[in-house]
């Protein structure tokens, strides 16, 4: 018999029948603990989540049942042992007055993997549960479940209900009288009983289920303790000083650290309300999940991602949303279409109060500022409104310091130089400082975009500089100093050809510096293409031949020889030395010293060395040295000096 070409879409073959998978119970509870929950500590979630729901769905049966007339109490029963000696573990028991099943809704609903019983008269969205496994989470703790259950429909009998780990149930009808509800018992397992000691379960139990809107009840032996407490945001609702300082204080005590301001939040995309908590340290972008995020106002999560934009990494938010949905785990949020409309309509909350306090508040925009300038520059760059109101005190590292915006205007002439790579900042600071330009250090995260985006909201112009920019507006020599720097530019121009470099004379401050090196972008693109073909194979060489060969001609790097440096001068005047008095060697030596001074200013302006600035910096160094212990000029033709082929070219 031949299998045909496409099974799927092949007629079943006659003789073939039905039969239904089969299910490991034991397996299924080993894939709950090891990959779909945190661990054993969300029974208790999982128990009162049931007891929510069963709440939730005898709202819609029951017309006079309203949620904030339903209750869940969670019971600890003490271990103990009997007369015959039996060790009998302690139980935990949870109950509520909700819907209840009846005997068939118990085999339909507890005894079958994957159906919940949460559909049918109210939408899903009603429920935080509605996978069907919630009540699985019991076998994470104990071998046995038990569920006492009555409904509210009437003439229901109360049943019982026992589930065992390995698959199999029984169940009966009780013929007591019961109050509609459903009661479930876990008896702890000997490797599980840390799960079951009363603080354990109480402090997860007010955890989950604190902010719920009916009374959540913890019993053990004599006490009683009700754990419900004010969500933040209904005791706090607005943004009032003493709202503000109800609000700090009670973050202190419930998250355990203060914050430097606190605001409400809201969003009508997936029914979200909740409060904004300013952290008190700067923090880096990535560091976003700290959310604690509840659920119908059942915790979900205290380490929630993905419900505010990536800008608002300053802030932690205690929320609670009616209208998104949990993942299987019912640790997170799913990322859906509902979850993109909450964290947008959450991000526009944030910024109406940030441009609020613009306008009304600085000293806590201020405040707010110097802390996350990070943040709020993001910020700036994607809203145009708060840019326009907030970007005079944003603080930006420059050659002057660290200055606001404002500063920075006043300073410049509402003109805006930039450097966009910490090296060009580095190698711009000392010269520009000592011109008294102010050259903002544009090399984080967001700050080129957002000083390229200022002339649509400003009137200041903005350009990015390099040292070739800058040399641009140095001093140039008088005719007399020109005519004295003349033979240092003719053997400079000989010892900079091969590099591909051409020298300059100008007059700039810090005197202190006797050389700049100086390249456009452009230029500096094509010489790290340069640097780059030295380790490159045939291929790849080939490959960086043709992006070379598809960019603009433009002026190649300069070094530019400062004439307010003596070294400069005395240069200078040695290159001019006559023939007859040992002019050759005199221009050897300025030769070697030019040499030196553009590996020194690639080396300032941390410019990566190739090849050939190595060996040429090795051999002008030796060559210095030579001369020095052996009492001549560098150009000489005593021994060690080299002839002028080894020295590139140098008059011997």
């Amino acid at each position: 018999m031949s299998v045909p070409a496409d099974p799927a879409n092949a007629a079943e073959p006659a003789g073939s029948s039905d039969h239904r998978f089969q299910v490991d119970l034991r397996g299924v509870i080993e894939l709950l603990s090891e990959h779909l929950y945190s661990g054993p500590r969300v029974v208790v979630r999982e128990l009162l989540q049931n007891g929510v729901d069963a709440l939730t769905a005898r709202t819609a049966k029951d017309e006079g049942f309203d949620l904030s007339d339903g209750r869940v109490t969670l019971e600890l029963l003490p271990g103990r042992t009997t007369e015959d000696g039996t060790q009998h573990p302690p139980t935990l028991s949870v109950r509520d007055n909700g819907v209840g099943l009846t005997e068939p809704e118990v085999h339909e609903f507890l005894a079958k993997i994957g159906r919940s019983a949460k559909r049918g008269d109210l939408q899903e969205d009603s429920f935080i549960g509605r996978f069907g496994i919630g009540l699985l989470a019991g076998f994470l703790v104990a071998e046995e479940i038990v569920a006492v259950t009555r409904s509210v429909m009437p003439g229901s009998q109360p049943v019982e209900w026992r589930g065992r780990a390995d698959g199999t149930y029984t169940v009966r009808t009780l013929n007591v009288d019961l109050a509609p509800g459903t009661q479930v018992f876990l008896r702890a397992r000997e490797d599980r009983l840390e799960h079951f000691e009363p603080e354990v379960v109480k402090k997860r139990a007010a955890s989950y289920g604190s902010l719920l809107p009916f009374p959540v009840t913890f019993k053990h032996g004599a006490a009683d303790e009700l754990l419900n407490e004010t969500p933040p945001w209904e005791r706090f609702p607005t943004d009032s000083p003493a709202d503000r300082e109800g609000l700090l204080e009670w973050a202190e005590g419930a998250l355990g650290k203060s914050f430097l301001d606190a605001f409400p939040v809201k969003s009508d995309a997936g029914k979200v309300r909740g409060v904004a908590l300013v952290r008190p340290e700067s923090t880096v972008r990535s560091r976003t999940g700290d959310h604690r995020v509840y659920l119908k106002r059942m915790l979900l999560s205290e380490k929630a991602d993905g419900l505010l934009p990536d800008w608002a990494f300053f802030v932690t938010c205690v929320l609670n949303a009616d209208g998104l949905h949990p993942t299987a785990s019912r640790e997170e949020l799913r990322d859906d279409e509902d979850l993109a409309a909450a964290r947008e309509e959450l991000g526009m909350s944030l910024r109406r109060t940030l441009l609020r306090w613009a306008a009304k508040d600085r000293d806590r925009l201020h405040r707010l500022i110097d802390v996350h300038y990070r943040a709020v520059k993001r910020l700036a760059v994607e809203d145009e409104e708060f840019r326009k109101l907030a970007a005079d005190w944003l603080p930006f590292e420059t050659t002057a310091g660290r200055l606001r915006l404002e500063e920075i205007r006043k300073r410049s002439d509402d003109r805006l130089r930039f450097a966009a790579t910490m090296d060009q900042f580095r190698q711009l600071a000392p010269v520009a400082s000592a011109q008294g330009m102010v050259v903002i250090n544009a090399c984080y995260t967001d700050e080129q975009e957002l000083l390229e985006s200022l002339p649509d909201t400003l009137p200041v112009t903005t350009e990015k500089v390099t040292a070739a920019d800058l040399s641009e507006e140095f001093s140039e020599l008088d005719d007399d100093a020109w005519d004295a720097a003349a033979d240092l530019l003719n053997v400079a121009a000989d010892a900079l050809a091969p590099l591909d470099c051409t020298p300059d004379v100008r007059r700039f401050d810090p005197q202190t510096l006797p050389a700049l090196y100086a390249i456009g972008a452009e230029a500096q693109f094509l010489r790290d293409v340069e640097r780059s073909k030295e380790q490159a194979d045939d291929l790849w060489g080939s490959v960086l031949d043709d992006m070379a060969a598809g960019r603009p001609q433009v002026d190649g790097p300069r070094l530019c020889l400062n004439w307010a440096h003596p070294l400069v001068r005395n240069l200078a005047a040695t290159a001019a030395t006559p023939d007859e008095k040992g002019g050759a060697v005199a221009r050897g030596t300025v030769r070697t010293a030019v040499e030196l001074l553009y590996v020194q200013s690639l080396m300032l302006g941390h410019y990566p060395l190739g090849e050939a600035e190595f060996e040429l910096f090795g051999d002008s160094l030796l060559g210095l040295i030579a001369a020095a212990v052996e009492g001549r000029g560098v150009g000489g033709n005593g021994p060690g000096a080299g002839s002028s082929s080894d020295r590139g070219g140098a008059d011997g």
